[in-house]
């Protein structure tokens, strides 16, 4: 209901200025780098609006009777405060604690997540959803934020982990930690394969 108030106001201000409802909506789309309404820039953007003006049909003639419709639409995201935990043990499995509910799928996309970015199995990963004592504060799962908000989160902390390992095996092989390379299965001293930290 909301919309179709919002785009017979739109309708209503293009006829005022004598332009073509299309034409209007094509002019004034978002882009990246446009302020949203509700706040920060865009950063990425679809921008599939700006390319119906190139598409064939916005041209073709109107024959009586007949007109041209297009739709428009977006979604976002709502970010909150997410806290994560993620410890590497011994073996080299990885535990990964999280307080933002889980309503379906969470724990699965989470372990994904973080054996992706540290480059390990997924089997390796173990995702725990922990109660709201054992963290920093979690905002609730709603406004489409809980795989996006602690996704975000466990990048953070897989990334952290990795320059925690990097660090370490520069210390112990007492060389620049820009010299080491590797991901957390084996970290190396560049071109020299036979120096090795093991998990």
């Amino acid at each position: 209901m909301a919309a179709f108030a919002v785009e017979s106001t739109i309708n209503e201000v293009a006829a005022e200025i004598g332009m073509d409802p299309v034409d209007f909506r094509i002019k004034n789309a978002a882009k990246e780098g446009t302020k949203s309404s509700f706040g920060p820039k865009l950063w990425a953007y679809g921008m599939a609006t700006l390319r119906c003006q190139k598409h064939p049909h916005m041209r073709a003639r109107l024959g009586k009777n007949q007109g041209r419709g297009m739709a428009c639409g977006f979604w976002f995201n709502f970010g909150g405060e997410t806290c994560t935990d993620l410890n590497i043990g011994t073996d080299g499995s990885v535990t990964l604690t999280v307080g933002t509910v889980d309503v379906g799928g969470a724990r699965a996309s989470l372990s994904l997540i973080a054996a992706e970015e540290l480059g390990i199995p997924y089997e390796s990963v173990k995702c725990n959803i922990t109660d709201t004592g054992s963290l920093g504060h979690n905002d609730m799962t709603d406004g489409s934020r809980g795989t996006f908000s602690s996704g975000m989160s466990t990048i953070f902390a897989a990334r952290e982990a990795i320059e925690e390992l990097c660090q370490r095996a520069a210390d112990t092989w007492e060389i620049p930690v820009k010299d080491v390379s590797g991901m957390m299965a084996k970290q190396q001293q560049k071109g020299r394969s036979t120096k090795s930290l093991n998990r």
